[in-house]
């Protein structure tokens, strides 16, 4: 079973997604659908921000880690792309963290694309200069004229919606991306190796059923996204897919259970392949 690498970005792991996209209709049909979409996405918002803040999928930890890393990788001049940024709260967090421990990294270009028109309103990332870019993932990266530009590029639980030739695509599109020495921060849900994606759905779903703050149709919501929409891969195949983009591929955090924190540095040395194992 394949994934559609057009599906949308998770509500609960990336922004929600935007109803009033596909508004249609004549005039009073277009007000009641807007009403009935803002009240969709707020829906929406409330279990996203619920998860994030309850660190159900590690958002706390990935700002952590992303944050250690950066204080000693990264630069006073950082130009950052987000991939799936909705309001930006990982970067936000991040640079607040630097910020508040007298780090000389400072972020003075940011790029959020995401393809949530609400969720990019909600965007308050603070940085020297900003461009918020409402379009879909694959459109972006293929149209884009932003090579060799970022300092970083985060993609943070949104990669496991695509096939795996699609995630492959994107790797290389992203490490096209990055300036030399450049980072990729890729967070992401991941199955087990050996694991197929019935016995991978049966070992989330304990814990997606203990998740906190959310009522049991939330819950319910949540689960019947990730049965149809998440098709995550192996961290194997994960870091070979970077490491084959040009990319030397480390851990920064795994909770050894779904999530991991892979970190992609781009070097101009070679590019053979390295086992990299958790």
């Amino acid at each position: 079973m394949s994934a559609n690498p057009h599906a949308p970005p998770s509500a609960v792991v990336s922004s929600p997604p935007d109803p009033s996209r596909d508004v249609s209709g004549n005039e009073s049909s277009r007000s009641l659908r807007h009403v009935d979409s803002a009240r969709i996405f707020q829906e929406s918002w409330h279990v996203y921000r619920t998860v994030l803040e309850n660190n159900e999928l590690a958002h706390l930890t990935t700002i952590d880690s992303i944050a250690r890393d950066l204080a000693v990788v990264g630069s006073g001049s950082t130009r950052l792309l987000d991939l799936g940024c909705g309001d930006g709260a990982i970067v936000s967090a991040v640079f607040d963290k630097l910020k508040a421990q007298s780090s000389d990294v400072r972020l003075v270009k940011y790029t959020g694309v995401d393809a949530s028109r609400a969720a990019l309103d909600l965007n308050a990332v603070d940085a020297g200069c900003r461009d918020l870019i409402e379009a879909e993932l694959q459109s972006f990266l293929a149209t884009s004229s932003d090579r060799c530009s970022h300092d970083v590029v985060l993609a943070n639980l949104i990669l496991h919606h695509f096939d795996p030739e699609g995630k492959r695509i994107i790797v290389r599109q992203i490490a096209d991306r990055l300036v030399d020495g450049g980072t990729f921060y890729y967070g992401d849900v991941y199955a087990l190796e050996g694991e197929d994606r019935d016995a991978m759905l049966r070992r989330w779903k304990p814990r997606i059923d203990e998740f906190k703050g959310l009522t049991p149709d939330e819950v319910a919501s949540v689960w019947e996204h990730i049965a149809e929409k998440d098709f995550p891969s192996t961290v194997r195949f994960m870091s070979e897919a970077m490491q084959q983009a040009g990319l030397t591929v480390e851990v920064l955090f795994s909770d050894e259970f779904y999530v991991t924190l892979l970190k992609g540095t781009k070097t101009t040395e070679s590019t053979e392949t390295t086992e990299t194992t958790i």
